[in-house]
């Protein structure tokens, strides 16, 4: 889905605008509570912020892409 809507919007828009994914890490639910009640105190936990923002300046060649929570590129 990120690939056909970079694709779309690269025809509709141009280079102005682009699509990543991006795998948020461990994210604060019901299911993960057990697991984020253990991850030490300044560690990552899922929280957003800041994370979100990390592929912003990956540049074009980051279209379509898949990153971790680091901004680090996934394989498909």
């Amino acid at each position: 889905m990120t690939k056909s809507f970079n694709i779309y919007l690269k025809a509709k828009c141009g280079d102005t605008t682009m699509t990543v994914a991006m795998h948020p890490g461990t994210v604060r639910t019901v299911l993960s509570k057990e697991f984020c009640e253990r991850v030490p105190k300044g560690q990552p936990r899922g929280d957003g912020g800041e994370d979100a923002r990390r592929c912003g300046g990956t540049g074009h060649e980051a279209r379509g892409g898949f990153f971790d929570r680091k901004g680090e590129k996934i394989e498909w």
